[in-house]
């Protein structure tokens, strides 16, 4: 990820914590989350939707719209369980 600039965030760099805000994360971050992910066995869908949504650049981040129609959120209806309501209260 890097340090955000004004480039990628305008006014970013003149906020007051700026220096010890946003120099924890570096180009390290994503490769060292990827690896966390792998060795915690999360699937490969659910690895792209949090290494996309790591970005500084709202833009670049994928939308709630797209979150929503990601494939790993698509579930067959068919492999949910049935559920039967039984009401509590005889009507």
């Amino acid at each position: 990820m890097g340090r955000p600039t004004n480039q990628i965030a305008p006014g970013i760099e003149d906020l007051p914590d700026y220096a010890c805000t946003f120099g924890v994360l570096n180009r390290t971050t994503i490769p060292i989350l990827d690896g966390f992910c792998q060795l915690n066995h999360v699937p490969l869908g659910a690895r792209f939707l949090i290494l996309s949504s790591v970005n500084y650049n709202p833009a670049e981040r994928p939308s709630a719209e797209d979150i929503l129609n990601s494939p790993y959120l698509q579930v067959d209806p068919a492999l949910l369980p049935q559920l039967d309501f039984i009401p509590l209260v005889p009507l």
